[in-house]
């Protein structure tokens, strides 16, 4: 599989939308400090898990172009 990628809006984060200030690049993502402390302390059992689960997924297919 190759991925391909597009450009990474550098003003929010890829959950939440919220602006960022202090930028998190993980694995060239964006994420802000509240949603990049969430997500490491979720369980798969969590109910937050799918939001943000979802979240990442469509942030992914909006800004890789995934060729099988």
């Amino acid at each position: 599989m190759n991925l391909k990628i597009k450009d990474i809006d550098k003003n929010t984060c890829i959950v939440c939308s919220k602006e960022l200030v202090d930028d998190i690049i993980n694995d060239g993502c964006l994420l802000c400090h509240e949603c990049n402390n969430e997500t490491v302390s979720l369980k798969v059992t969590d109910k937050k898990y799918e939001y943000y689960k979802e979240r990442i997924k469509k942030w992914l297919i909006s800004n890789f172009k995934i060729i099988t």
